[in-house]
């Protein structure tokens, strides 16, 4: 039965007390760099490099993370799919203070060249997220529990989402936001919780799991609006970080 009586009003509510989850990210990652990091580095996160082409691969986890929203129709999947990414944000907060990880690698945001539109985005990524809350990676999770949730519902949708969801978490560490094991930890992580939760949910319907075709042109839209919005402040020469 749909909780307050109607499955629409149980979609929104649940939506909402995830966003609401999700809000006290930013906060948390101002109160962890009081904390002691633990050191995540090998031997391959010193060889990556930083590459600010990625930056839009990196953005892209926004449009990734509401994904399901617009795929997954069956509300027994849907309550489900929301279970599984509350579990993977309140663990991954827990961690967060109980294991602080710091990108130590991450480069001071006057030194990051200023070149065009790609460095730009970059100084504006590290001046809005500060390189705490490494471990394990909310990115990489987000993205991966996503993409493997359209799968569940609707095969081509999902294997496309499963490609984005593989070059946002290679953007993790090209952009110097996220150590390898970040990147493994919330892969490992959304991966759990999909198998435990996700893949095996019993549908109300089982043959209307998914929208229609249609819906993913919101996710794709916002994309393209955010990437729009971004470039015409760098075309205004709007600095942040200079106020």
């Amino acid at each position: 039965m749909p909780l307050f009586g109607s499955w629409a009003l149980e979609r929104w509510l649940a939506t909402i007390c995830l966003f609401a989850v999700y809000s006290l990210y930013f906060p948390l990652t101002d109160y962890t760099r009081t904390l002691q990091p633990l050191d995540m580095t090998t031997s391959m996160d010193a060889v990556i490099p930083l590459v600010p082409v990625w930056i839009v691969f990196y953005v892209m986890i926004y449009p990734a993370a509401i994904l399901p929203m617009f795929v997954v129709k069956d509300p027994l999947v849907f309550r489900n799919v929301i279970k599984a990414y509350l579990a993977v944000e309140l663990i991954a907060i827990a961690v967060f203070v109980l294991v602080p990880v710091h990108m130590s690698l991450r480069p001071p945001l006057e030194s990051v060249p200023e070149g065009g539109f790609f460095e730009w985005g970059i100084r504006v990524c590290y001046w809005y997220d500060f390189p705490t809350c490494c471990f394990p990676s909310l990115h990489v999770a987000t993205a991966t529990l996503s993409a493997l949730a359209c799968y569940r519902v609707h095969r081509p949708t999902g294997y496309v989402a499963i490609f984005f969801a593989l070059m946002i978490s290679l953007s993790t560490m090209l952009v110097k936001q996220h150590f390898v094991a970040d990147v493994v930890a919330g892969m490992a992580l959304s991966s759990l919780f999909y198998f435990l939760w996700v893949r095996n949910a019993k549908p109300l319907d089982g043959s209307q799991l998914s929208h229609s075709k249609w819906w993913l042109l919101v996710p794709c839209l916002f994309y393209v609006l955010f990437i729009a919005g971004f470039y015409l402040n760098y075309a205004n020469g709007f600095q942040p970080w200079a106020q």
